[in-house]
């Protein structure tokens, strides 16, 4: 009976082995293509270690792209999982040679039965992803819409709870003041350890988006389009994925300049934390760091900082930690004392200051301004720049009379008649302007003394200067003269 019973038990053995062949066999297969990017576009000896289905480790990419390198793994069940981790390879010929000090991931569980059969999937990884419970980091294509990939990084890290997208041309618009909270964490950096990324897909090429946490006051973006991302130029395909990039540069911001779509450009403005230089707007408002005023420096920085006074209990105490972050030091070293740091003290994040200097500084010398938050972690964000000082004298131009617009000191020359009384509108027309404190045209005089002086009842030439001096004490004269002579 044992014996039968054996047999029998062999032969239904065999009967579940051959329909799980048979199954498996005949089990809905599809192609992955896993697309990864470094954010510093570094991909020296990066491979991936993969695992479920057909999929094995690759010390080599199948091929590049505009996003970065890419893996192809054809055949795969659609079921179970695919396990992706991007990792360096110390010998690029052997696919069992991973460095694993060279994680540029976690493992990253791609659900395949959520993927349909017989098609070419594009899947979508970035450096610092890991999988977790809430969080599957990673970010498929849809192949029958447009597909809008969108990267947003806070340098300050800090992100809302309420953080997300408003949509227009999408297959589901929230109404304004209802985030739709697309994203998850897509990846980490040294720099920032919450990279937010979403894909955002929809039956409408003109789809549109704008980043927000429910209202004007916390918008980080204008428009960020489809189009946009994947170029003018370009024809719209279904499945096609364009990419965008944004870093915040604080709240109510939607000049757009801080979305771009390239990673390199990315990268550059999102993690390289540093002093932003003088410079000018779109309006020619002066930006940066620089001095507009002896006494005091602006200093711009290329990325947010949590602001630490918002929600402090000890408001005074926060605000001497943000002073405490600067320094101004003196070419041969010697330490400007700072009297006070003005700063939006209500604002969640920061990247503007005013440096109040306790003395007024030297143009004829040279200074530096430090940041330093002075954090003993990875999070530390510390950077130094020279202090744009003014050194440029204001300049003052004549608009009338027409014999002496454009003339050089000696050719200047207004007729001026013999034992009359003087004309006061003899006397020319100018302006003044200056490349830090603008129109100072009315601060424009004529000094005491020998070239301020005209009698109308003796002929000759008489030299009159003009004067003006700008706030940093930079002073500019320009002359003209009176010539009276007898007119017939």
């Amino acid at each position: 009976m044992k014996k039968l019973l054996l047999s029998l038990s062999i032969i239904f053995s065999g009967i579940l082995m051959s329909s799980f062949l048979f199954a498996a066999e005949e089990a809905d297969k599809a192609t992955f293509i896993v697309h990864y990017q470094n954010w510093e576009s570094d991909y020296t000896n990066i491979g991936a270690h993969a695992w479920g289905g057909t999929a094995g480790p690759m010390a080599k990419p199948t091929g590049t792209d505009d996003f970065g390198i890419f893996f192809k793994y054809e055949n795969m069940p659609v079921q179970g999982e695919l396990g992706f981790i991007a990792v360096k390879f110390t010998d690029t010929e052997n696919n069992s040679s991973q460095d694993w000090n060279g994680k540029q991931t976690d493992d990253v569980k791609i659900k395949l039965d959520d993927f349909a059969k017989d098609q070419t999937h594009h899947i979508y990884v970035f450096q610092g992803a890991a999988t977790s419970a809430t969080n599957p980091a990673y970010y498929a294509a849809k192949n029958d819409k447009y597909n809008l990939l969108l990267v947003y990084a806070d340098p300050a890290n800090k992100y809302e709870e309420n953080l997300g997208v408003h949509m227009w041309n999408s297959d589901a618009d929230p109404g304004w003041g209802e985030p739709a909270k697309v994203f998850t964490k897509g990846g980490s950096h040294t720099a920032i350890s919450e990279i937010k990324v979403a894909m955002i897909s929809s039956s409408n090429a003109d789809l549109g988006m704008l980043i927000y946490a429910g209202g004007d006051e916390n918008k980080k973006t204008g428009d960020v389009t489809f189009k946009n991302a994947i170029g003018e130029e370009t024809t719209a395909a279904l499945g096609q994925v364009g990419v965008a990039y944004v870093y915040s540069k604080g709240d109510a911001y939607t000049k757009n300049d801080n979305v771009v779509y390239s990673v390199e450009e990315f990268a550059r403005e999102a993690f390289s934390f540093r002093l932003l230089p003088m410079g000018r707007d779109n309006q020619g408002l002066l930006t940066g760091t620089y001095a507009p005023r002896p006494n005091q420096v602006f200093v711009e920085t290329s990325s947010n900082v949590a602001n630490p006074v918002k929600d402090a209990v000890d408001k005074e105490a926060a605000t001497k930690e943000v002073a405490s972050w600067f320094t101004v030091k003196d070419s041969a070293g010697a330490v400007v004392k700072i009297k006070e740091v003005q700063f939006n003290a209500a604002a969640e994040t920061l990247n503007k200051f005013v440096i109040i200097l306790d003395a007024n500084l030297d143009n004829t010398k040279e200074y530096v301004v430090t940041f330093d938050l002075k954090l003993t972690t990875e999070d530390n964000k510390k950077a130094s720049l020279a202090i744009d000082l003014d050194k440029e004298a204001p300049v003052i131009s004549f608009v009338s009379p027409s014999e002496i617009v454009g003339e050089e000191e000696g050719d200047r020359i207004i007729i001026v008649e013999w034992n009359k009384k003087f004309d006061q509108n003899k006397f020319p027309g100018f302006i003044s302007t200056d490349d830090r404190d603008g129109d100072l045209t009315k601060l424009v005089f004529v000094p005491k003394g020998e070239f301020s002086k005209i009698n109308t009842n003796v002929l000759g030439d008489y030299k009159i200067v003009l004067r003006v001096e700008d706030t940093w004490g930079n002073v500019t004269e320009e002359t003209f003269i009176f010539r009276v002579q007898k007119v017939k």
